[in-house]
């Protein structure tokens, strides 16, 4: 356990540091912050259970700080409590998961469509210069580094689309997708072609070819859907046990808009089939 604490302090310190101090926080903004960060990059893993005390000593704040910032994420579907029990981070929802990728579908080829309609010669510049930055972290091996390179880039691409509450929208659908993400990058390789799915994004954006950033972007969110089918078939211990409604016959009306759709009998299938039955009905 000491050593998990020093981890975590370790980690923590790191997440603050991104953080960064552009805005004042209060000490219980900065606590959620920090925490909601962690359950996301799976720092703080799905179940791993959450000491008020413990987290207060790794943080070096009071116990009070970190209740709050537990309640608010409990809000958010992050945390759970059980009564005169146990506080542990809370599993990922399969049907909160899928429902996440349908909606970053529809909303990162928006933004890709727009900023390759809007975008200026400065704009090109800082999207050439972060593909250098994930070309260099993937290099040094840096997965941290090349994390914050690829939300970075994605934050560019809807900076550049002119739409403002878009980010917003984006970073509550991307937390949930975070928490999966983040396990697929360590495979062999998966730096290597993510950097190249983007270079192909960032090449129709720069050349304002709209068309192609659609279909590039759309084939990068498509290239997850496998692996998080092997990763709910693989690690159920990481995933909820969902509690919607009955199947449908034809999970593919959800998916009016996709150009995938995932494998009949996988659990993403049947989280589409629980969508398709809300839909019709």
């Amino acid at each position: 356990m000491p050593e998990r604490l020093d981890d975590l302090r370790s980690q923590f310190a790191a997440i603050d540091h991104q953080i960064g101090t552009t805005t004042a926080l209060t000490t219980t903004d900065r606590i959620f912050q920090i925490l909601r960060q962690a359950i996301a990059d799976l720092v703080l893993k799905p179940r791993e259970t959450l000491s008020e005390k413990e987290l207060a000593v790794v943080l070096g704040v009071s116990k009070t700080p970190v209740r709050e910032a537990l309640i608010r994420l409990a809000m958010e579907g992050l945390v759970l409590t059980l009564p005169r029990s146990s506080t542990f981070v809370a599993p990922i929802d399969p049907d909160d998961l899928f429902e996440a990728m349908i909606i970053r579908d529809a909303l990162e080829t928006t933004a890709v469509r727009l900023a390759a309609r809007r975008i200026d010669h400065q704009g090109k510049f800082h999207l050439r210069e972060n593909m250098q930055l994930q070309r260099d972290a993937g290099a040094g091996g840096d997965v941290a580094a090349f994390h914050r390179a690829d939300d970075e880039l994605h934050r560019l691409f809807v900076k550049h689309s002119g739409l403002r509450r878009l980010m917003t929208m984006l970073d509550t659908v991307r937390l949930t997708l975070n928490r999966v993400r983040h396990l697929a990058t360590p495979v062999p390789g998966r730096i290597a072609l993510l950097t190249e799915q983007h270079q192909r994004i960032v090449d129709a954006v720069v050349n304002n070819d709209d068309d192609g950033a659609v279909m590039t972007m759309r084939a990068h969110l498509d290239a997850l859907t496998p692996f998080v089918e092997a990763l709910l078939r693989d690690r159920p211990e990481l995933f909820a046990t969902s509690t919607r409604s009955a199947a449908h016959t034809r999970p593919e009306a959800a998916l009016p808009q996709l150009s995938w759709a995932p494998a009949r009998g996988s659990v993403l299938f049947s989280a589409a089939e629980r969508m398709a039955t809300k839909t019709s009905g």
